[in-house]
């Protein structure tokens, strides 16, 4: 009962702290898991009136925090009561039934873990609490055993039962679940619906993981990696903010495709957000669930509060949202804000007969200015902040160059609008696998589009006209040494190797086992008319392969054996209560032995015999080798004896 207990409290532990890692512990669990933790360490039995009392209290907490509205916060909440009080349940079981719950409850906690948690780490400590619960139930079951052999026999079991379960994963029909639960982590990409001077500059300063891109036909150049997610198209004079756009389809837009060449796979970090990072290229997939809007953006009808998996393939009409004409919005601009910036664009527009030659004439511009790229641009005050970075500062990071150029276009006549997404990438190869680029919060950048008929919509990033390296190189290459040093701090170099290879780890076990969905199915089997008799016919042999082990071990290692022998001696007294000795309510095995023999002295040697076996082998620490095999056939020798009516032989 100690070893079980122990087993299940670290198994509860480890599940709080994969919890723990990916944010979806409530304040209410936090509270109580320090407490919790102490009284099952120290073996402390709560009273029980304190423990119904704590429980109607943690019931009372939960209804009134439970969001009834949002199913995803209602199983949230679901989750975090089912764990604490199977935390409550720990303390409370003494009995052996209560303690077989509490390893049930700990297996479903798990499952319902898996739902919101599924990187490797989080699945690693999954699996770590599932094999700590069932070798709790192995302790309960087969008896007082050493804590090693508990998890050896369990890893052993867990083992037998994988053939199954993997032909169970990639044989069975992938169907779409009935509806989406979004169970996610705290992780966010630090892009928002707004941007302001100076956004961008403080997101860049985290290092933490943004998405991770693996492409069919390798990554384009460093200097065409730009990766869109939000499109700003409202002005307000200081700031520049993301239209709603329509749900419908584009006009013309054709069905995303089923099957098709894949372009790139994306994993994406939660984020809040509705919109996904992409290139502009191809179109999303029947299974990614996105939209593709006129504008350019990826997104779908719920924020991201977990990590997202969607794939591009190619189509040449993909790219129809760049031939959308410009709406008013496009040149939308507040009549008095920033009067001198309004004043320069107005001064291109008379000297400009394109738009083509104005973009020329603003790049010009900028290049003779002695524009300052830095994460410090200093105060530009609340009242017509982009005259105060253009003709004041002439300091700033990629927000201030990319919102000040679409104002001086839209000032010139030209529709244009900011793009906010990332630019760039760090390349990684890791062990045995698949390459991929990874984009991290430091990679985010804001750039313009402004609409040059007959191209449509074009990029153009004032950023790369006063610093090339940008676009080129890393954000730490392309700042000064001050803003070097505001930069998180690189790991040492064996570390961030180290990293990077459990990055990668984490990326393929996303892509390839969590990602497995129904279009990754039909791509692996081909032709699923055959799929269901396939699926059985497998797991049926997944099953055999796993039994004959199992039965050889149990076998040789004598786990089995009590069974085994108790029916055979079930038997044995049936045949004797056929012929008048039935054992009395409690009696012993030796005791009825005793009885009989006195009754039947010609049976007397052969029930000493099988009585001495039966004990040596049922109570002994280390039985002699073959002592199982002699107690069998100690009992069919009797059951033969009986069967043909004389004496049996020892």
């Amino acid at each position: 009962m100690n070893a079980a207990r122990r087993l299940q409290q670290l198994a509860l532990t480890l599940l709080w702290v994969q919890l723990l890692l990916h944010g979806q512990l409530q304040p209410l669990v936090l509270v109580a898991l320090p407490l919790l933790l102490v009284l099952g360490l120290r073996q402390r039995r709560l009273p029980r009136p304190a423990l119904l009392g704590l429980t109607a209290l943690v019931l009372l907490l939960w209804a009134s925090g439970a969001s009834l509205g949002d199913r995803s916060a209602l199983l949230q909440s679901a989750c975090n009561l089912l764990w604490l009080l199977c935390g409550l349940k720990l303390l409370e079981a003494r009995r052996h039934n209560d303690q077989r719950r509490c390893s049930l409850l700990l297996l479903l906690a798990v499952g319902l873990a898996g739902v919101g948690g599924q990187a490797l780490a989080a699945s690693l400590l999954q699996a770590a609490s599932a094999l700590l619960a069932l070798a709790s139930l192995l302790a309960l079951e087969a008896g007082p055993q050493p804590l090693g052999q508990l998890l050896r026999r369990s890893t052993v079991l867990v083992g037998l039962a994988l053939p199954v379960l993997v032909a169970a994963f990639v044989l069975l029909p992938r169907l779409e679940p009935l509806w989406s639960l979004q169970l996610g982590g705290q992780g966010r990409s630090g892009l928002s619906q707004r941007l302001a001077p100076g956004e961008l500059a403080r997101l860049v300063q985290d290092n933490g993981l943004a998405a991770r891109v693996s492409f069919a036909g390798g990554p384009p150049p460093p200097a065409q990696r730009y990766w869109r997610v939000l499109v700003h198209q409202r002005f307000d004079g200081s700031s520049w903010s993301a239209a709603v756009e329509p749900t419908e389809p584009l006009p013309g837009q054709v069905a995303p495709s089923t099957t098709g060449a894949v372009l790139q796979r994306w994993l994406v970090e939660p984020s809040g957000l509705r919109q996904r990072p992409w290139d502009g290229q191809g179109e999303p997939t029947l299974a990614s669930q996105l939209q593709l809007g006129s504008t350019g953006t990826l997104a779908t009808t719920k924020p991201q509060q977990e990590s997202s998996l969607y794939s591009l393939v190619a189509n040449p009409a993909g790219g129809r949202w760049r031939q959308l004409a410009p709406t008013a919005a496009d040149l939308q601009l507040p009549p008095v804000a920033n009067p001198r910036l309004q004043a320069l664009g107005r001064q291109w527009a008379s000297q400009g007969s394109s738009a083509e030659a104005r973009v020329n004439l603003a790049q010009t511009w900028f290049l003779q200015q002695g524009f300052r790229y830095t994460l410090e641009p200093g105060s530009l005050g609340s009242i017509d902040p982009l005259d105060g970075f253009l003709f004041e500062t002439r300091a700033g990071f990629c927000e201030h160059f990319a919102a000040s150029f679409s104002a001086l276009m839209r000032a010139a006549g030209v529709p244009a609008r900011v793009v906010v997404g990332y630019q760039g990438g760090s390349w990684q190869q890791p062990l045995g696998g698949e390459p991929y680029l990874q984009l991290r919060h430091s990679d985010a950048h804001a750039w313009s589009e402004v609409w040059l008929p007959p191209q449509g919509w074009v990029r153009v990033d004032p950023t790369g006209w006063v610093v090339p390296e940008r676009l080129r190189r890393s954000l730490a290459a392309s700042l000064n040494q001050a803003d070097q040093q505001r930069l998180s701090p690189p790991p040492p170099g064996w570390l961030r190797a180290v990293a990077d290879q459990w990055t990668g780890l984490d990326y393929r076990w996303q892509l390839w086992v969590m990602g497995f969905d129904r279009q990754r199915q039909l791509e692996l089997l081909g032709n699923s008319r055959w799929q269901g008799l396939v699926a059985l016919a497998a797991m049926a042999a997944a099953l055999a392969v796993g039994l004959v082990p199992l039965l050889w071990n149990l076998q040789r290692r004598g786990l089995g054996g009590a069974d085994l022998a108790r029916r055979q001696i079930d038997r044995l007294l049936k045949q004797l209560q056929q012929r008048g000795h039935c054992p009395a309510p409690g009696e012993s095995l030796e005791r009825f032995c005793l009885r009989v023999a006195e009754l039947e002295p010609q049976w007397a040697q052969a029930l000493n015999h099988l009585c001495r076996s039966y004990q040596q082998w049922r109570f002994d620490p280390k039985p002699p080798p073959g002592q199982l095999q002699a107690l069998l056939a100690s009992i069919r020798a009797m059951q033969l004896g009986l069967g043909r009516g004389h004496r049996p032989t020892a």
